[in-house]
C-alpha cells in the first residue's frame, strides 16, 4: 500500500534572488520576512509529518478494512494521539477537512474514527446489527430498545438502551410502537 501526500508536490521555497542584495537596509528588512517564511515552511513540513503519522496509524489500526473490506474497528482520536505521542486536539485539527483517496473514492479521515462502544466494537457494527435485528423481527411483536440491547449483549456487543435508541433514530428506524403491525 502506497501512502503519499499530494501537497508535497508543491514545495515552498524562498527564492535566492531575494537574499542577494548589497543594500544593508534591504538585507535587514528581508531578514525578518525570510525568517518568518522559513518558520512557515517548517510548520507546514511538521504538519505534513504529523498527517502522515496519523494516516499510518489509521492504516495499522484499520488494516482489515483496507485489505479485506471488513467493518471498521472502534478507534478514537485519543488512541491515535497516544500512539503518536501527541495531543488529541492535534489529531483532531490535523484530520479536519482532510481526505484519503482509496479505491477511487475520497474518504474523510474522520470516517476512520468511528465512535467506540464500551467493548471494542464500533458504533458502525452495532448500527448494522440493530438494522439486521429489526429487519428480521416479528412485526406483530417488534423488539423494544431494551430487547435490542439485550440481544446485542448476547452477541458480545455491550450497548445501553439509550444508545440503541440513539442509533435506531440515526438509522431512521421508528420506535417499537410505530413499527408494530396489526393483522
Amino acid at each position: 500500500m502506497q501512502i503519499e501526500l499530494l501537497s508535497t508536490r508543491y514545495d515552498l521555497r524562498i527564492s535566492k534572488r531575494y537574499q542577494i542584495t548589497t543594500d544593508k537596509e534591504m538585507q535587514n528588512y528581508l531578514k525578518k520576512y525570510i525568517k518568518q517564511a522559513e518558520l512557515l515552511i517548517a510548520s507546514i513540513e511538521k504538519r505534513n509529518v504529523t498527517l502522515l503519522g496519523i494516516v499510518h496509524c489509521i492504516i495499522d489500526h484499520q488494516k482489515d478494512y483496507f485489505l479485506d473490506h471488513r467493518p471498521l474497528k472502534g478507534f478514537t482520536l485519543k488512541e491515535a494521539a497516544q500512539a503518536l505521542g501527541i495531543h488529541e486536539s492535534t489529531v483532531s485539527r490535523t484530520i479536519a477537512n482532510k481526505y484519503v483517496s482509496f479505491e477511487e473514492r475520497l474518504i474523510p479521515l474522520k470516517f476512520f474514527f468511528p465512535a467506540k462502544l464500551s467493548s471494542s466494537d464500533s458504533a458502525h457494527e452495532a448500527k448494522e446489527r440493530i438494522k439486521e435485528l429489526i429487519t428480521s423481527e416479528n412485526k406483530q411483536q417488534p423488539y423494544s430498545d431494551q430487547d435490542l440491547a439485550d440481544l446485542l449483549l448476547e452477541e458480545g456487543i455491550r450497548c445501553s438502551r439509550r444508545t440503541v435508541a440513539k442509533y435506531r433514530d440515526a438509522l431512521g428506524i421508528p420506535s417499537t410502537s410505530k413499527r408494530k403491525q396489526y393483522r
